[in-house]
């Protein structure tokens, strides 16, 4: 196993469960506050769909770093090959973008500042234009097929869900 690898390993648990632990408070405070933002309940259900699929693809991505043998080979082509961390950097502005988030919403959540709106949604554009980063890579080193349809199937959620679809309800919020 390689250092990237063995980083890659590191952050997907550690990380992931930090990302899971930053939403507790989210969900203890759901009654108390519309983190949806007026989103109708049957778009917050087909949300709950791919974030689900997005958590699946995430595992089978990074797992796929970690254990493939065809990951454990320099990369000699595209945008992660010009700098080695390249990768463990993406995935762990992914993660802590998200941990960003959640911290984010919830400081919004208590105090309606400007800097909790700013930082709620610049957060999620990072998360966004780090799975984009991570996928043009994957698919320019010719990744095998389950690992870029792993990172796709992630990638739909951070890219179109949550930085584009909630991050317009969340702007344009007067709360």
């Amino acid at each position: 196993m390689t250092s990237e690898q063995i980083a890659i390993a590191l952050l997907t648990f550690i990380g992931g469960a930090c990302v899971l632990g930053s939403y507790v408070p989210i969900v203890l405070n759901a009654k108390n506050f519309d983190y949806w933002f007026g989103t109708p309940k049957n778009l917050q259900n087909v949300f709950y769909f791919f974030w689900a699929i997005a958590a699946i693809g995430f595992l089978i991505y990074t797992m796929s770093s970690v254990f493939d043998p065809a990951f454990s080979t320099v990369d000699k082509v595209g945008l992660l090959s010009y700098w080695k961390p390249l990768k463990p950097v993406l995935i762990a502005l992914v993660l802590l973008g998200s941990v960003g988030w959640s911290v984010g919403v919830y400081t919004f959540s208590k105090n309606t500042t400007l800097v909790s709106k700013i930082v709620t949604s610049a957060s999620l554009v990072i998360v966004a234009l780090s799975a984009l980063l991570l996928l043009a890579g994957e698919v320019e080193r010719s990744t095998p097929w389950y690992a870029t349809a792993g990172l796709l199937s992630f990638a739909i959620t951070p890219v179109l869900i949550d930085a584009v679809g909630w991050n317009s309800k969340f702007i344009l919020s007067t709360k």
